[in-house]
């Protein structure tokens, strides 16, 4: 419904008064009289009253509504405590202005919040956890044209109060000398001052029987709904990762998390800031953007998250039957399959039906295995049909696990400075700095060993573990000092059996003064650890390090360690960290590294700034072809999330698919009766 704005109405009203003033003829050009400046006075202000009370009513209505809810404490809708808290405070500086609706509309911020919330699945949320359906009926139930023409009527002037107000502004005109304007006569008129000519209008706006009418209750519904759900998404993009309370911003704030509710009074500060960010200049879309993971990957799993929830949508693909391997030359009844499975993820836009498995295919099915880790050799074998028959909804599942995760990650801690990350899955190790990649590496990560506990279930050994800390040293030529269970597993029988095991293979029993003994590797090229080693001390007694086992380097799944990282071109990695720490340039940190090699004993480097370092699991990225990579769930830590989440997915699209058939079945019903409709009148007409 257009509603016209009081610039508008006065616009209007000139507009007129002029058109009348031109029909008067002989009188056009002389001077109006004193009767019929007060005429348009008294105009000009019933023009005005009309929208500014329906304005005022409409404001005061939601306002008076909005308060009467807060002081009874009950909002009618569901709201945890900190929310209600928040909002209770937010509202009360206000005054009760609602910031999300007006009238029967949703304002710029409100529409701007109602898309935001709508559009969540791309962050792998669910919009029902935001009041999407709330929301969308309280905009319906908002909106009533009547209510808004019966306040309009009951604002509109009677004859005998239009004849109070012409007298009352020609006796100010007496009394002052000249004629009051519209603007200061509407302010009054809708006041409580006593020396209001009509008093009615301003009982009028303060009367709050319309805040008990259905439309300004939905009205205060939606408002109130806007608002929780804005609370809910922050918290979920942001505000629930408390590794973004960093030390420096503790200090600044004086916060101290040792303290019980510490962390989450502070939680509540920041989203209540951003709350007023968001009603204010910043505006809600710049405002929650500004939540957003600060991670290139997150921004791009977005995008792969829109592509594989088209994929779903789309009715995803069907399974490859391929009863053998395959190189490229031959032909196969299932080739087609492959073609079509290849294109509904678009890695193929070519013949559909030809049973050649051609070297254009083979390069189609070789891009697929390099995003789904796999040996992208272009052939058809076991391990590359298991990764095709993986449904659409799996892979969007595994998406939204990974987005998880990047909204809860530690690395939230070093966001745009310098650190270290080693994804686990993607069997690599970054070096960042200012959110640019300074250097990577691949690694090799721990082996996943069962063993089974004393209770008789199964528990994992050898996996890497998920932590951050520092890397305060790197060691150069370092002894491998042999953990307690590798000793007991690999290395105790074998020394007992073989006088010579420890001279050929250099190592040696070592007593330390507190009188423990342990197995150690010297230094030299057999060494496990190899020429270098980076300490960055923790429980778990994991670090990164050299091998003398490079060729494991040549498998795309390489979790072949005892829990620590192994780390190719190690020394190129020691050359960055120490040109990095010294300032220095990399040719002479290169030579310092090599010096120490060469020295042949073990040389403690302590870095003068630790660096931060941070074991993550992020088991879908994508890559430089901007495609969604699939890496394997390694230790298995995804797949009970993946799971809930593919269920969750498919009955989501179940229900998706069974509410677009009414739909299609009651346009189709509806075209039907218009042909009858039609075809009737038709006849109606030949007769």
């Amino acid at each position: 419904m257009h509603r016209l704005s009081l610039s508008g109405l006065l616009i209007s009203s000139l507009f007129s008064l002029t058109c009348t003033e031109g029909r008067v003829g002989a009188r056009a050009s002389q001077e109006p009289t004193h009767a019929e400046r007060v005429d348009t006075v008294v105009d000009h202000v019933a023009g005005e009253l009309v929208e500014a009370v329906v304005e005022r009513v409409d404001g005061a209505t939601r306002e008076t509504a909005l308060r009467s809810r807060f002081a009874a404490d009950e909002l009618g809708i569901e709201l945890d405590d900190s929310h209600r808290r928040l909002l209770t405070d937010f509202y009360a500086e206000r005054n009760y202005r609602p910031v999300f609706v007006s009238g029967d509309h949703l304002t710029a911020a409100g529409v701007e919040l109602a898309e935001t919330l709508a559009a969540v699945r791309d962050h792998g949320l669910d919009p029902a956890d935001y009041h999407r359906a709330e929301i969308a009926d309280g905009i319906r139930a908002m909106y009533d044209p009547d209510t808004v023409e019966e306040a309009r009527n009951r604002a509109a002037l009677s004859d005998d109060e239009r004849e109070t107000l012409r007298a009352w502004v020609d006796q100010t005109h007496a009394t002052a000398g000249e004629l009051p304007d519209a603007e200061t006569t509407v302010a009054l008129l809708l006041s409580s001052d006593a020396a209001n000519p009509l008093p009615r209008l301003a009982a009028l706006v303060h009367n709050d029987t319309l805040a008990a009418t259905p439309e300004a209750a939905a009205a205060i519904d939606t408002e109130l709904h806007l608002a929780d759900g804005y609370l809910r998404l922050a918290r979920d993009l942001h505000f629930n990762n408390e590794h973004y309370f960093t030390d420096a911003m503790k200090e600044e704030r004086g916060w101290d998390f040792e303290e019980e509710g510490a962390l989450a009074a502070a939680t509540d500060t920041l989203l209540a800031e951003s709350f007023s960010r968001a009603a204010g200049e910043t505006g809600v879309a710049a405002e929650l953007r500004s939540l957003w993971p600060p991670f290139r990957q997150y921004e791009l799993l977005i995008a792969g998250n829109r592509e594989y929830r088209g994929y779903v949508e789309a009715g995803g693909w069907g399974e490859v039957d391929a009863p053998y391997e395959m190189r490229p030359g031959r032909d196969a009844t299932f080739i087609p399959d492959l073609r079509r499975r290849l294109a509904a993820e678009n890695y193929w836009d070519g013949d559909l039906e030809s049973r050649t498995f051609d070297e254009e295919l083979s390069a189609a099915l070789a891009a697929y295995q390099a995003a789904h880790q796999t040996r992208a050799d272009g052939y058809i074998g076991e391990a590359t049909i298991e990764s095709l028959n993986v449904p659409a909804e799996r892979r969007l599942a595994q998406i939204i696990a990974t987005q998880e995760r990047l909204r809860m990650t530690r690395l939230a801690r070093d966001a745009g400075g310098e650190y270290i990350v080693v994804s686990l899955p993607a069997f690599r190790g970054e070096l960042w700095d200012e959110g640019e990649v300074v250097h990577s590496w691949d690694t090799i990560i721990g082996r996943l060993k069962r063993r089974r506990n004393d209770d008789g279930t199964m528990r994992y050994w050898g996996a890497t573990p998920l932590f951050s800390d520092y890397m305060e040293n790197i060691v150069f030529n370092p002894y491998w000092n042999v953990p307690g269970q590798i000793y007991r597993d690999e290395y105790a029988d074998r020394i007992e059996e073989d006088p010579e095991f420890l001279t050929e293979h250099n190592m040696e029993f070592y007593d330390s003064s507190n009188g423990h003994r342990w197995l150690r590797q010297r230094p030299g090229p057999d060494n496990a650890l190899g020429v270098v080693k980076f300490l960055f001390p923790n429980e778990h007694d994991v670090y990164m390090h050299d091998t003398n086992q490079p060729d494991l380097f040549s498998y795309d799944i390489r979790a072949f360690s005892h829990g620590c990282i192994r780390v190719k071109d190690p020394l190129e990695l020691a050359t960055v960290l120490l040109a990095r720490d010294q300032d220095t340039a990399m040719r002479t940190a290169r030579g310092m590294a090599h010096s120490y090699v060469n020295r042949g004993a073990q040389q403690w480097v302590p870095l003068s700034t630790p660096v931060p370092v941070h074991l993550e699991y992020f088991a879908t990225e994508v890559g430089a072809d901007n495609r969604v990579h699939f890496l394997a769930d390694v230790y298995r830590l995804d797949r009970a999330r993946v799971d809930e989440l593919e269920t969750h997915i498919r009955e989501r699209e179940a229900l998706r698919r069974t509410e677009m058939d009414a739909i299609r079945a009651a346009n189709q019903q509806a075209r039907i009766e218009r042909a009858a409709a039609t075809a009737a009148n038709t006849q109606a007409d030949a007769e």
